[in-house]
């Protein structure tokens, strides 16, 4: 799983590995980004992503993208969630997003 603002990587997660059993693994994630400067043309940022299984309880997965991350942050950027399979199978390997939040604190 990874997630991406515009083409920058802000976390990139290694799949973890469930039984050759599993069907219909529903994970609840979300990600966090903090912001480490102000907003401007190369802003560093962190991000860490928390996930929920039905199947596998609580999954702990470091992220591989060296934080902090530098980010344009001084315009409009696209959010993209992506996954990889390990094993591609037409019409059975489907991510779909219900619902997406954007949260802003400051």
């Amino acid at each position: 799983m990874q997630l991406r603002a515009g083409s920058t990587v802000l976390s990139h997660h290694t799949p973890n590995s469930n039984a050759a059993n599993t069907s219909n693994n529903q994970l609840g994630l979300q990600w966090i980004v903090q912001a480490l400067d102000v907003p401007g043309a190369a802003a560093n940022v962190e991000c860490t992503m928390l996930a929920n299984s039905n199947q596998i309880g609580s999954v702990a997965v470091e992220s591989d993208t060296d934080m902090p991350v530098t980010l344009a942050t001084n315009g409009a950027l696209t959010l993209q969630v992506a996954t990889q399979w390990a094993t591609a199978r037409t019409g059975a390997n489907t991510l779909r997003l219900s619902q997406f939040i954007v949260e802003a604190l400051n």
